[in-house]
């Protein structure tokens, strides 16, 4: 079962980690009385990961591992700052088994 969890992220470049069967980032947004967040996908037959995110503010340079991350998204904080968050880069996929699931409802019958 694949389910959408939300985490409150950090600010002024700190990490924020996160921990689960985290299949895909959604994106990262500001919400009114909680800050800015990140939404994700869970799945129940995924292998649990561990993903850290990093905010970083406009007119900051980059530390140099920021180029191995992947870039999430832009929140604006309400408070006149604007953060960008990059996270680790991850692949945690069940490929073999979604593909017996679309060849199984194709063809009608279950490929294991």
């Amino acid at each position: 079962m694949i389910k959408i969890y939300k985490n409150t992220l950090r600010l002024d470049g700190e990490i924020t980690t996160i921990n689960g069967k985290i299949k895909k980032i959604l994106t990262a947004q500001f919400q009114p009385g909680s800050g800015p967040c990140v939404w994700y996908e869970v799945d129940d037959e995924l292998k649990d990961i561990e993903i850290k995110i990093i905010a970083i503010g406009t007119g900051w340079e980059l530390p140099r591992e920021i180029k191995f991350w992947d870039y999430i998204g832009t929140v604006q904080d309400g408070m006149g700052f604007v953060w960008h968050y990059y996270a680790t880069p991850f692949n945690n996929t069940n490929v073999e088994k979604d593909l017996g699931d679309i060849f199984g409802a194709f063809f009608g019958t279950g490929v294991n």
